[in-house]
Formats: structure tokens, C-alpha cells, sequence
């Protein structure tokens, strides 16, 4: 009896697959370097126009120095930099008008619960940002 699956031949095609390969490959890389070698129209269109360029106007008088020198260098003055009190550990995940567990109690369904959701009046905390004009919470509770 035969085997289903034959090794041999199997063997055989993945290496004439890879040997056909190789060779469209070596094959379009020297097409493509017979293009670019140089001969066809291009030149022979550009070596007359190279020829009856006159390079004789050359100017030899251009200065490349700079024009606008500053005499006196000034020294940027460090700006002072405000310091600041690191937050509270608590704090590290914070985001104004988002507390995570006050999040979890909304519904999961649509990711409602990611949506910014601003506590009412006896919940409030200072919050630094305040909502937009014309901002309303969504949903209404």
C-alpha cells in the first residue's frame, strides 16, 4: 500500500520551488543591472548636450561666510523652574472627574463605565478641570 503522504515527492517540489525562485531572482537582478549599466537613449541624448555645456562662467567671487555675525554672544538666562510636591500615592492613576471604583458601578454593556462620568454635587471632589461649557453627563442619574 502507498503511503498518503509522500515524503519524497513533497521533498522534491519544495526544492525545484526554491531552485525557480532563486532563479527569477538572479534573473531580474541582472535585468535590472543591464537597465542601469548606461547604454540606450538616455546617453546618447545626454553625452551631446554634456558636450556643448560651457562651464566657463564659473563664479570664483562667492563668499560663504556669514553676514549677520553677533559681536556679542548672549547666554540664554535659565528660566526658573517651578517645583512642585509630588502627588500622593493615591493619586498615581487619578484622572479629574474619574474614580475607579465609582466607575465600576456603572453598567459594563457599550464600556459605559470608561466613560467620564462627573459625581453630583455631595460627591464632588476639588476638581481642577472643570467640565465644558454645555457639558452634560451622560446618562442621567
Amino acid at each position: 500500500m502507498k503511503s498518503k503522504h509522500n515524503s519524497s515527492g513533497n521533498r522534491t517540489r519544495s526544492m525545484i520551488s526554491i531552485f525557480v525562485l532563486i532563479a527569477l531572482c538572479c534573473f531580474f537582478y541582472l535585468l535590472g543591472t543591464w537597465q542601469k549599466r548606461g547604454f540606450g537613449k538616455g546617453d546618447s541624448i545626454a553625452f551631446p548636450v554634456t558636450k556643448q555645456t560651457d562651464c566657463s562662467n564659473v563664479f570664483t567671487n562667492l563668499n560663504f561666510e556669514t553676514h549677520h555675525n553677533i559681536e556679542e554672544i548672549v547666554e540664554p538666562s535659565e528660566p526658573k523652574a517651578k517645583e512642585f510636591k509630588p502627588c500622593d500615592v493615591k493619586y498615581a492613576d487619578y484622572t479629574p472627574c474619574q474614580e475607579q471604583d465609582r466607575a465600576m458601578k456603572f453598567p459594563r454593556e457599550n464600556m459605559i463605565y470608561r466613560e467620564r462620568h462627573c459625581p453630583p454635587e455631595e460627591e464632588k471632589l476639588h476638581i481642577l478641570i472643570p467640565a465644558w461649557k454645555g457639558y452634560d453627563s451622560f446618562p442621567l442619574a
